[in-house]
């Protein structure tokens, strides 16, 4: 989808399906199941936190403006990318925030795990916490948080 091929769309639809975004998901997933298995280091840690702060205000809007029906727009998008920012330095910066995201992750993917249990025959898993580490040079990728805004701002013809 380009600028000028759904200007009834709103923005941040335009902007998911945007290569950017798209590559953002791939290298998400490329890296966290394949990458840190065989090559775990300082890159494919950066890797990872680039991408997701690249395609996360996205989502984030995607799902704030299906929910808040009028929400749209740049300033969504801006909205988003600095919750994202501040979340992502809470949780790379702070034990605290490392530890509730890793809780909070695990319960998010538990009913997931639990209809693979169910699907196998095996019974109920448990919540099981993520793996995650508290690593302040994280925060070197927050700039990566812009790059939606940016790319939202280029495409809403300002």
């Amino acid at each position: 989808m380009t600028p000028s091929s759904d200007r009834t769309a709103p923005l941040y639809i335009v902007l998911i399906a945007h290569p950017l975004m798209m590559a953002s998901v791939a290298v998400l997933i490329l890296n966290d199941h394949v990458l840190k298995a065989h090559w775990p280091g300082f890159l494919t840690g950066k890797l990872s936190d680039a991408a997701g702060l690249v395609f996360f205000p996205v989502l984030l809007a995607a799902l704030s403006g299906v929910v808040l029906r009028r929400a749209k727009g740049v300033a969504l998008l801006v909205a988003c990318a600095l919750i994202t920012a501040v979340v992502f330095a809470w949780i790379k910066i702070d034990p605290t925030g490392t530890a509730f995201y890793r809780h909070a992750l695990a319960v998010l993917q538990w009913p997931w795990r639990a209809a693979m249990a169910f699907v196998h025959g095996h019974g109920l898993p448990g919540v099981r916490p993520v793996v995650a580490v508290t690593d302040p040079t994280d925060a070197w990728m927050l700039p990566f948080a812009t790059l939606s805004p940016w790319l939202g701002w280029r495409y809403s013809g300002n």
